[in-house]
């Protein structure tokens, strides 16, 4: 019987000697959750603002792809503009060469007149009397 009573003893101190490292383990892995469980909040909150900062991000770059259309194309209308004023500004130097053709001034150099612009738009015909545009 006292072999047995010894068994008893030994199985029960074994036995509490388990709950009490089930219970530290319980303890240390609850620890560990709670841990855990913050992380994955900041995480969470990290995450909801970098798709905050995406999203605007995204909104921005939305927006200045349309100022980059809309730039091209008042790059292309200025560009257009230009080709056609220098057409004009070539058709008025041929005009006016023609004119003065057969003047006896017509191989007299004209002082400045890299600067002269004419306009005959006011008058709406070729006349002959054309005045430098301010």
């Amino acid at each position: 019987m006292m072999f047995l009573s010894k068994i008893k003893t030994f199985f029960v101190i074994g036995f509490i000697v388990l709950l009490g490292i089930s219970l530290l383990g319980n303890w240390y892995v609850v620890g560990q959750l709670e841990t855990e469980k913050e992380r994955s909040a900041t995480l969470s909150a990290d995450l909801l603002t970098a798709n905050t900062a995406a999203t605007n991000l995204a909104s921005t770059i939305e927006a200045l792809e349309k100022e980059k259309i809309a730039a091209q194309d008042r790059a292309d209308d200025f560009a257009r503009m230009r080709s056609e004023n220098e057409k004009a500004q070539a058709n008025v130097i041929t005009v006016f060469k023609d004119r003065i053709q057969y003047e006896p001034c017509a191989d007299t150099p004209l002082p400045d007149d890299i600067d002269w612009l004419w306009d005959n738009s006011e008058t709406n015909d070729d006349s002959s009397v054309s005045r430098p545009r301010n």
